[in-house]
């Protein structure tokens, strides 16, 4: 049986601004709203210009907002 990436556990797992509206079912103006409200988890500002948000810290979001603690 193959042993699990180690690459995996140490690198955290990056969403898109496409997957994460994917994930959430939210608009990107809504992600942007709850974020600056702190109310969404902040994306990571790339050297590129892009952003990334951790998934992570979005799933944990989704499950909270599911338990009514969301924000």
């Amino acid at each position: 049986m193959a042993s699990p990436k180690r690459e995996t556990e140490i690198t955290p797992a990056l969403l898109t601004k496409r997957e994460t509206m994917a994930l959430t079912a939210l608009s990107y103006t809504t992600i942007w709203r709850l974020s600056k409200a702190g109310k969404f988890p902040q994306a990571l500002k790339l050297p590129t210009g892009g952003l990334r948000w951790r998934k992570s810290e979005i799933e944990s979001w989704i499950e909270n907002l599911s338990a009514g603690q969301a924000g």
